[in-house]
């Protein structure tokens, strides 16, 4: 069961969209929940705070995707920071309701227990990717992309849809926006990048490509479908 296979009855308990300008902060780390975020249109990018003051980016969030989860379920403070990266819209069900809604629907709870291990799984991945090296952590930036919402071309490549900076990319690998340029200049030489326009896309035989697909592969093998 997917994020976006969220039972109806969830769905439609979110009370009516709320439009939201780009770089607003939805919720910060370490404060209540008070709700769970359903995503109607646009991008946030959700971040945490390591020991030390060490940022790392998550996930990027889209359209269809749920946030707040976990710490909603459960009564406790976020363990993340999420903010819009653009125009978003955006529906909330209270803390307490969507508790409610777990306790009485064993579907609610399936899907629940399907996302948390989803959560947990992509923290994790966050985390441990800086045990690569830089070039490695921007490619699995770039696949993260592509999964957040793309456009395939004639040719079979993939024009990722959010318009990120290299500054957005340097912050989420921790280094410096010229390295940032350096690297995507390295990744175009060897045929695993192109950019027209403004916009970045992934070439069919690319090598990012086939990050896309493993983080696919991990997830579902790793989680099994709730019936």
């Amino acid at each position: 069961m997917s994020p976006t296979d969220a039972p109806a009855v969830l769905t439609a308990a979110f009370g009516p969209p709320v439009d939201l300008r780009s770089h607003v902060t939805v919720f910060r780390q370490g404060t209540a929940a008070t709700a769970v975020y359903y995503v109607v249109d646009g991008h946030l990018n959700e971040t945490t705070t390591q020991p030390g003051g060490h940022g790392v980016m998550l996930r990027l969030l889209c359209r269809g995707s749920f946030l707040a989860v976990a710490p909603a379920l459960l009564n406790q403070n976020h363990y993340s920071t999420t903010q819009t990266v653009d125009a978003c819209q955006i529906r909330t069900l209270s803390s307490q309701a969507f508790r409610d809604l777990y306790e009485r629907d064993c579907t609610i709870s399936r899907w629940a227990a399907s996302m948390l291990a989803r959560n947990i799984l992509r923290q994790a991945a966050a985390v441990g990717r800086f045990g690569h090296d830089s070039a490695a952590r921007l490619e699995i930036i770039f696949a993260e992309l592509v999964r957040a919402g793309s456009i395939r071309m004639s040719d079979g490549s993939l024009r990722i849809s959010l318009a990120i900076t290299q500054d957005t990319l340097a912050n989420a690998i921790c280094t410096s926006r010229e390295y940032v340029g350096r690297l995507i200049h390295i990744l175009e030489s060897v045929g695993d990048l192109r950019r027209h326009n403004g916009w970045y896309i992934i070439p069919r035989s690319s090598r990012i490509m086939l990050l896309v697909n493993s983080l696919d592969d991990t997830l579902s093998g790793l989680i099994p479908e709730s019936n």
